[in-house]
């Protein structure tokens, strides 16, 4: 389902630091591809105000997908991914660049034929929950 190049618009959830504000609009591109070996998937991204990288693997002790990820602003997160038929599910949990604990939790459907990524769920700080939502869409080979 993540393999190839995506691209989509957005709203961030929340302040990132060195990255964007909460509210703040921005547009992204980004590519998957298989690992050599293909032991892992590895994405690459750059939106309108950072370049991300995030690299999904199967743990073989606890038997998950695991996903963990980086801005270009010193933000991080790891967590699991859940698939089930088009539908995967991350909780994943990291700090931002100024030591903020922060929280996902997100929701991905895959639509017409795997060429859309319809995503719901929310950023949490401190306890407080902000939601996002949006899509991706493939582009074509």
């Amino acid at each position: 389902m993540l393999v190839g190049t995506w691209t989509g618009e957005g709203v961030y959830a929340a302040d990132y630091p060195g990255v964007g504000k909460k509210g703040e609009k921005f547009a992204t591109t980004f590519t998957c591809r298989w690992t050599a070996g293909r032991a892992a998937i590895a994405c690459e991204g750059k939106d309108t105000h950072a370049t991300w990288t995030s690299l999904y693997f199967w743990n073989p002790a606890t038997k998950q997908i695991r996903v963990s990820g980086v801005d270009s602003g010193g933000n991080y997160d790891e967590g699991t991914v859940v698939v089930n038929g088009k539908t995967m599910t991350y909780a994943t949990a990291g700090h931002f660049a100024d030591g903020q604990k922060v929280e996902y939790q997100r929701s991905s459907s895959y639509e017409q034929n795997g060429s859309i990524e319809a995503f719901t769920g929310k950023t949490i700080l401190k306890g407080i929950a902000s939601p996002f939502d949006g899509s991706f869409k493939k582009v074509p080979k």
